[in-house]
């Protein structure tokens, strides 16, 4: 028995496995190159019939390279096209390892060997308005999924394992082939049905879904309490006629009035029409437009802190803090008074939360951006996912849907 080893590219994974089978391979192992990136495009030719330059469709951005991790423009003097689409034998070496072992790429970026793990960069194809180079970027060098082949015929049956290898792997495995004897042992990765990490999310979400919900049914609460006291004080004062007015009341959400004994509640709140869809649609997707080609991606990491630590303010650490305050006792007194954003009299337990939420929020600023892999920080990602589920709650809790109707007997 044997197993197929070969290089990505030119027909489909399931092709290439289809293929290993029918030559008796007991499996088939699918390595990455950098010439698999790289095509012709076939529906026309360029120059008569015969393949040029011009006819390289080359990798696309984000999806095999990301210039972000390395950028270089590389002598077209040092470049071969002499086999199409791309000669991998004279490019590889100019574009592969360190600085020390050749690399181009590397010797014009920053520390490469931190910034691009993948040590490897692809031309992207574009040349300089002088002709005299061409702009290379840096390469993903990921496991991918081998997807089937809707196009082949639906009868063919595969019944070996294939397994697909990054190209940093490749360059272990192959060279040491060439002087050993390799036995290889495939088997399928096992699948959980769940693992923790999709229950605590399914939790997470459910919380965040409840919380919101009971919050966005406040005013109804507060609506029913404000109804059920003007009743009972009509009972105990027949003698007055007419419409009884109460007072406004003031409720976490703000001043609740009650007109007349009808019992509307008219205070403040977010309705949502087809007005505001319209403008939710409009906006985000500018602002993604505007993410996407400006780049802007630290400065929307700084307002998304901004934001959550006061979704954080507002949902976790000043009811916390109140709640605490009122449990010992404490009286709680104005802090300050000012006009800055409207804030006007402050409290000590709103200035300890207000503290303790944008504290936080500056740490996950500056670990995000200081960080090359921030996610492999426990405090990261766990403020991350607070913050997340603290502005979907406040979000939720805020709207309110104007075509439900509430009864009560």
């Amino acid at each position: 028995k044997f197993v197929l080893v070969v290089p990505r590219g030119v027909c489909t994974y399931e092709q290439k496995t289809i293929n290993a089978q029918r030559l008796g391979a007991s499996g088939i192992v699918i390595y990455g190159t950098l010439a698999s990136r790289y095509s012709l495009n076939t529906t026309q030719t360029s120059n008569g019939g015969e393949y040029t330059a011009s006819d390289v469709i080359y990798p696309a951005e984000f999806h095999d390279y990301d210039c972000n991790n390395a950028l270089a423009n590389i002598p077209m003097s040092k470049l071969s096209f002499n086999q199409l689409p791309y000669d991998s034998p004279h490019n590889d070496p100019i574009l592969s390892g360190t600085e020390a072992q050749g690399n181009l790429c590397a010797a014009q970026s920053v520390n490469f060997e931190k910034t691009c793990p993948s040590q490897k960069c692809l031309l992207t194809g574009t040349v300089t308005s002088d002709e005299h180079t061409m702009e290379a970027c840096c390469a993903w060098d990921k496991h991918v999924l081998l997807y089937k082949d809707e196009v082949l015929d639906s009868t063919a049956n595969v019944s070996i394992p294939a397994l697909y290898i990054t190209m940093s792997e490749a360059d272990t495995l192959i060279p040491f082939m060439k002087t050993h004897v390799v036995s290889v042992i495939l088997y399928r990765r096992y699948y959980p049905s769940s693992t923790i990490s999709s229950v605590l999310i399914w939790i997470l979400g459910v919380f965040v879904a409840g919380i919101a919900a009971h919050l966005s049914a406040s005013d109804y609460r507060y609506a029913k309490t404000a109804v059920l006291r003007q009743s009972q004080g009509t009972v105990r004062n027949q003698s007055t006629s007419g419409d009884t007015a109460a007072a406004p009341r003031a409720t976490s959400q703000g001043y609740e009035r009650v007109s007349g004994t009808n019992g509307m509640i008219q205070d403040e709140s977010l309705e949502l029409d087809a007005s505001h869809a319209c403008g939710f649609i409009i906006f985000s997707t500018a602002g993604l437009l505007f993410l996407f080609f400006f780049k802007i991606y630290n400065t929307v990491k700084v307002f998304y802190a901004l934001g959550c630590s006061g979704a954080i303010f507002e949902v976790v650490f000043y009811p916390m803090y109140h709640g605490i305050a009122k449990k010992v006792s404490w009286n709680d007194r104005r802090a300050f008074q000012t006009d800055f954003l409207e804030l006007g009299s402050v409290t000590y337990t709103q200035l300890a939360a207000a503290v303790t939420s944008f504290g936080l929020g500056a740490v996950w600023i500056f670990i995000s951006l200081t960080q090359h892999h921030p996610d492999r920080i426990l405090f990261f990602w766990v403020m991350q996912d607070i913050m997340g589920a603290s502005m979907c709650i406040l979000f939720l809790s805020t709207m309110k849907l104007n075509s439900i109707k509430i009864s009560w007997g």
